[in-house]
């Protein structure tokens, strides 16, 4: 269940340092799911950004704010990598430990056809809109997933 050396994830603060910098993005995974009532603990905040090249730079502004480090599989200490506007372009997935705890940035979403994901564009359609501390935050909800409307992320 996560990486026992993260920094305790401080959800509410990461989404204020991105609101901060003006990132847009959806958020997904096990934060989303506990936005929406889930009980389940999670140790990361996972989103999908807009991908476009402001918007990276405004990402990759927030994460060098928070030291943000890239997490590798199989190597113990995050590594330093180069943060601006083309960072994210080169993963589908990528994992930034920060001050705040990790968090994920994913290109999209998995949905039930092998090799299709749905990105910003598809997610943010079908989000819903909290106010979590001083930021409105766009979640992800299950129907762009084709899972129904009674089902949750």
């Amino acid at each position: 269940m996560g990486d026992p050396n993260a920094p305790a994830l401080d959800g509410l603060a990461l989404i204020e340092t991105l609101d901060r910098h003006g990132v847009d993005y959806v958020l997904v995974g096990g934060l989303a799911a506990t936005v929406h009532g889930a009980t389940r603990l999670t140790t990361d905040m996972d989103v999908v950004p807009q991908w476009t090249t402001s918007n990276h730079a405004r990402l990759a502004s927030a994460l060098r704010e928070l030291n943000g480090g890239l997490r590798i599989e199989g190597v113990g200490d995050p590594v330093d990598y180069p943060l601006d506007e083309r960072t994210f372009t080169a993963f589908e997935v990528s994992t930034w430990r920060t001050d705040l705890g990790d968090l994920d940035v994913i290109i999209g979403i998995p949905t039930h056809k092998a090799g299709q994901l749905r990105g910003f564009d598809d997610l943010v359609t079908s989000s819903e809109t909290f106010r979590l501390g001083t930021s409105e935050v766009r979640v992800m909800t299950a129907r762009p997933l084709g899972l129904g409307s009674e089902a949750r992320v």
